[in-house]
């Protein structure tokens, strides 16, 4: 299985966590706390939600009959401002952020054009704070073109989360938005 505490960017314990990984979830107590009971082995994915929090995965090795630990820390969205997403615009945020969306470039899950207000978070993290550098939503490991495994170089990351009340927008095939980080 596998344990652990989940808190923000300031140490502040984090409740209400859903937590989940193969099927399996669970969600973290007013302590922080969770543990989830796993049936499978080996390299495996664990997502964490929280609204108003950007969302995050481990991928941990477990192995059968050993608990594994997952501490995390979820950054708080930044909210940045709203537009129209039938006609785009620019989106500025903190430390520089900016997006700027054409028109009709956001899409709902399936896929359809989505017309209307879309709320968008630009959530700017620095790896030199250490606390920014916790929450980084994945495990900061990439593949080469060679498909050897290693560490990414990263100067910033800036997580882009577009939403109509809780739905989740998407960018349409073949639609590119510019960012400035």
């Amino acid at each position: 299985g596998a344990y652990g505490l989940v808190v923000d960017t300031s140490g502040k314990a984090l409740s209400g966590v859903r937590v989940a990984s193969g099927g399996m979830e669970t969600t973290s107590g007013v302590d922080g706390r969770f543990e989830l009971a796993l049936t499978e082995t080996g390299a495996t994915a664990f997502a964490f939600e929280l609204a108003g929090h950007v969302q995050t995965w481990r991928t941990v090795d477990v192995i059968h009959g050993w608990a594994s630990q997952i501490d995390v820390t979820l950054i708080a969205e930044q909210m940045a401002g709203s537009l129209d997403a039938a006609t785009g615009g620019t989106i500025t945020g903190s430390r520089g952020a900016a997006i700027i969306v054409p028109p009709g470039a956001p899409v709902d899950a399936s896929g359809q054009p989505f017309t209307g207000a879309t709320d968008v978070f630009l959530t700017p993290l620095d790896p030199s704070i250490p606390e920014e550098l916790a929450a980084y939503p994945g495990n900061l490991f990439g593949e080469t073109t060679g498909g050897e495994l290693g560490v990414l170089t990263s100067i910033a990351v800036l997580d882009i989360t577009m939403r109509s009340g809780t739905e989740e927008l998407q960018i349409a095939d073949g639609a590119a938005i510019a960012v400035t980080v």
